[in-house]
């Protein structure tokens, strides 16, 4: 099937058009604002760029599971007594708990760009080098 090409003529309505919505694009995009220009973004996925989405935020919820892990091996030096090899992992709810935490962290992006006025458009942005 053929992807939807709408062109919108971003210049027309806009002073600041800013193409990706990672922590570049959406913190320009949000300052422009403040500063009073009309403002568009394009982003073709989430907001928040590879960092909140697939890098740093989603490799620390895991992160955060291994130490309570190991918090809980060590257990017995503090007098507490954990059969550590009862210890189960349910991979299908350690996921679901990574996606809440991005989901949040990505809908908070997206929630401070429409609270400061900038106009969200989903797709890929292109810069068009002809005039017309």
């Amino acid at each position: 099937s053929e992807e939807d090409k709408r062109m919108i003529r971003l210049e027309d309505n806009y002073n600041v058009a800013v193409i990706g919505g990672g922590p570049a694009g959406y913190v320009a995009a949000i300052r422009a604002a403040q500063l009073g220009a009309r403002v568009a973004i394009v982003e073709k996925g989430t907001f928040g760029g590879t960092c909140l989405n697939v890098g740093c935020i989603p490799s620390k919820a895991y992160l955060k599971n291994v130490e309570i892990i190991e918090h809980i091996r060590n257990a017995s030096a503090r007098g507490i007594l954990i059969d550590s090899s009862q210890i189960k992992i349910d991979m299908e709810k350690v996921l679901a708990f990574k996606n809440g935490v991005v989901k949040k962290l990505t809908s908070g992006v997206e929630a401070l760009l429409k609270s400061n006025g900038v106009d969200i458009y989903r797709g890929i942005g292109k810069i068009n080098k002809n005039k017309d």
